[in-house]
């Protein structure tokens, strides 16, 4: 009799197997036991690996193999026939294995049924179930960190707390404080937000559950709000300077209160003179009545649930400028007016009770008493002058005048565009256009072409003049392959008077309306593209250089290839004259690259890209059966998670090593061997993996030379013992035909008592995968 492992369903199987072989008399009544075991010693299964299961039958001559199913409730995952070796004293127990691929499988709860077929006048199975097996998702330690929306708080208001998990997708996060919880959240991209008012110092914490990938975590620190009990001031403030008749004087707020303004404090203001208040503003304006007396400004700061706090200050009022003042021209560039553009006079310091009117002349004519002019088309080239004068109560009348010399505006350049091919010559038209209804321009063009790629720009020589309808046109020739940016720059021509009149008595004809203008338009000269063929993956080992054919077709030919991890070169080379040319790709990490492959520019032929994606994964190829390299450590590692340096022999110098450990392998790391042929790695034991006798094996990726290493890993704190053996059976009765007509029916009452045991199993069994 053998023991079972880990069996859900011993009872229903030991039933219906009694039953079989009491209605079934071609079974061998010397058949003691028909037992079906799987025994996984691997550590855990996990999603994206294989699983490997040791496979019994026993009590079973003449057996033909066995039938392993992988189960998930009542339905087959997969399907294995292992091949069964015969074994025991008496060649009655079959030994085997089946390997389940769980790559696309779903974390979960399974079971593995075995099913042994016995030959005797025709197979019969026997089925046998194992015990549950726990399915896992890989994952990965995550970091929580915590943010508030403020520091400082008024009692009652909500802060809002952020929790950011970095890559992970889903899961929760529990807000707490002081050992309780203030709210779950559910984490979406990578954050998680909450809520909650403060009414005392607190200070948060986050704790992520964990989701799809990652392992769960907690800040590693909390993140502490305080309470604001009582309005502070802020810096200072004053009133933007001395007080002065005519000149507003502003509210100035030097820093912020406590609360702030976006915390619910409101700011009120109130100006007096003497003991009279004259505004309630934020600005004030002093009167010719207001001077030399105390102006006085009152802040005052107030929140709802912290009363008020009113700071003031007290300066003397000044007197203004006096009654002459000066007058500017807002809307002009200089002596320049342009078109379209309003003049508004600017008077400065003149009396604060002062009446300004105003007076435009156009080339001498009057033209405006309002207090702004527009120039208009008929006004292009012409001189504009405006006078403003002051009349005070009480006090002289003054007057200032202002001058804009000529009035201009932007001509439109206007620049075509054209694609020709190399050695063809591109044609440049230019157009220059005013106003409707202004004059046409005159002037010359004057046209260049600059390289997109950089360069000197190319000059298309003297200038070119336009025509009566302000047009030209500008041929280039000998241009080489790519893009220019063609900028024709208008050169205008003078006539009449020059805006450059030394009195004003001389300025009254007319002056060239138009400013100085550019325009841009293009011309790409183009190249062939080279046709090239390249693969669009590769797949390589770990530490050996992978290898691409590239092929190039044509005449124009690139003359070098670049290739490329991101902004880092890894390796370039001359294309073959013959365009088949080998690449070979330095050593990368294990994992998947995405390089770029670049064929420069050339002067005949065009630039060219492509992507490749290389996925460095598994163990390279070694080099004979037996090792040719020499691998040794000085301390060995004893248990799992624990590091050991592991130095590997006999390697060609410069060359990667890959280091493994078997059975499953499992990568440990790279090192690439020096002059001496020697290649050194401080490795870490994986902590999961199973104590027992494991293989660290060293393989060159370039030679394919090999050496492997021996270890036994023990539990942490506990002797090392025998590898022992899980082996799971089924009690079998065998039964003699007589009492024929009573057995049957003996056994047709047991048989349907064990289908009930089966049913009540299987319901058992899909509510504990249910759950």
């Amino acid at each position: 009799m053998r023991t079972t492992g880990r069996l859900r369903r011993p009872v229903a199987w030991a039933a219906a197997a009694t039953l079989l072989a009491v209605i079934l008399p071609a079974v061998p009544a010397t058949a003691s036991e028909l037992v079906g075991t799987a025994t996984f010693s691997g550590g855990e299964l996990v999603v994206g690996k294989t699983a490997t299961f040791d496979i019994t039958c026993g009590g079973i001559p003449n057996s033909q193999g066995a039938t392993v199913r992988l189960m998930r409730s009542n339905s087959i995952v997969q399907t294995q026939t292992p091949m069964m070796t015969a074994g025991g004293a008496e060649n009655d127990i079959y030994t085997g294995k089946a390997t389940f691929d769980l790559t696309n499988q779903v974390p979960g709860t399974y079971y593995v049924r075995v099913e042994c077929k016995l030959q005797y006048n025709g197979y019969q199975p026997y089925p046998n179930a194992s015990g549950d097996f726990q399915i896992r998702a890989g994952a990965v330690a995550s970091t929580t960190t915590i943010t508030a929306s403020a520091d400082r708080v008024v009692s009652g208001q909500q802060v809002t707390f952020t929790a950011t998990v970095p890559g992970a997708v889903d899961g929760s996060v529990d807000f707490r404080a002081g050992g309780s919880s203030l709210g779950v959240a559910s984490l979406t991209g990578g954050r998680a937000t909450i809520a909650v008012p403060v009414t005392a110092e607190t200070t948060v914490t986050a704790v992520y559950s964990g989701g799809t990938g990652y392992l769960g975590s907690t800040s590693a620190s909390g993140v502490t709000v305080g309470v604001i009990t009582e309005i502070a001031g802020p810096e200072g403030f004053g009133m933007g300077g001395l007080p002065t008749v005519g000149k507003p004087s502003v509210v100035t707020v030097i820093g912020d209160w406590t609360p702030s303004i976006a915390q619910g404090t409101t700011e009120s203001y109130e100006w007096r003179v003497g003991p009279t208040v004259v505004s309630r503003e934020k600005s004030y304006t002093p009167v010719g009545a207001d001077y030399g007396k105390q102006l006085t400004l009152t802040v005052t700061a107030s929140h709802p649930q912290l009363g008020s706090l009113p700071m003031s200050i007290t300066l003397p009022v000044g007197a203004g400028d006096g009654v002459q003042g000066s007058l500017t021209l807002g809307g002009s560039d200089g002596h320049d007016a342009t078109l379209g553009t309003p003049l508004v006079p600017q008077p400065q310091g003149w009396s604060p009770t002062a009446t300004l009117s105003y007076v435009w002349w156009v080339n001498g004519q009057e033209v405006s008493t309002a207090s702004t002019y527009t120039p208009t088309v008929a006004d292009l080239g012409k001189t504009i002058r405006v006078r403003a004068t002051a009349t005070d109560p009480g006090q002289a009348t003054r007057s200032a005048d202002v001058y804009v010399w000529n009035v201009l505006t932007d001509p439109t350049v206007t620049v075509g565009s054209s694609t020709i091919t190399l050695g063809a010559t591109a044609t440049v038209p230019v157009t220059v256009a005013g106003p409707q209804g202004g004059p046409v321009p005159t002037g010359d063009v004057a046209v260049t072409l600059t390289p997109a790629a950089g360069g000197a720009p190319v000059s298309l020589g003297a200038a070119v003049a336009l025509d009566g309808s302000g047009k030209a046109s500008v041929r280039a020739s000998g241009l080489a392959a790519g893009r220019y940016t063609v900028t024709a720059a208008y050169l205008p021509a003078s006539y009449g008077i020059s805006a450059a009149s030394t009195s004003v008595a001389s300025v009254g004809g007319d002056a060239n309306p138009y400013r100085k203008a550019s325009g841009t338009g293009g011309v790409i000269v183009t190249k062939p593209v080279p046709a090239i063929t390249v693969p669009g993956t590769v797949q390589t080992p770990v530490a050996k250089p992978a290898t691409l054919s590239l092929t190039v077709a044509g005449d124009a030919r690139p003359r070098e290839y670049v290739l490329r991890s991101g902004d880092t070169e890894l390796t370039r080379g001359a294309v073959n004259a013959i365009g088949a040319t080998t690449i070979t790709i330095p050593v990368l990490a294990p994992g998947t690259h995405t390089l770029t492959l670049v064929l420069p520019e050339t002067a005949t032929s065009a630039q060219v890209t492509r992507t490749i994606v290389v996925t460095v994964a598994g163990e390279p190829d070694r080099t004979g059966s037996t090792p040719t390299a020499k691998l040794a450590t000085p301390k060995a590692a004893t248990v799992p998670g624990q590091a050991m340096e592991l130095v590997a022999d006999g390697f060609q110098p410069g060359e990667t090593v890959a280091f493994f450990v078997h059975s499953d392998p499992v990568f440990l790391g790279t090192a690439v061997a020096g002059a001496d042929g020697i290649a050194r790695l401080m490795a870490v034991i994986p902590a999961d993996l199973p104590v027992g006798s494991h293989t660290v094996v060293a393989t060159g990726g370039t030679s394919g030379r090999w050496a492997e290493l021996t270890i036994d890993l023990a539990v942490p704190g506990a002797t090392p013992t025998g590898p022992s053996t899980t082996v799971a059976s089924n009690q079998v009765l065998a039964t003699t035909g007589s009492g024929a007509g009573s057995a049957l029916l003996g056994a047709w009452l047991l048989l349907a008592v064990g289908a009930g045991l089966m049913i009540v199993v299987r319901r058992v069994r899909t509510v504990r995968g249910a759950a």
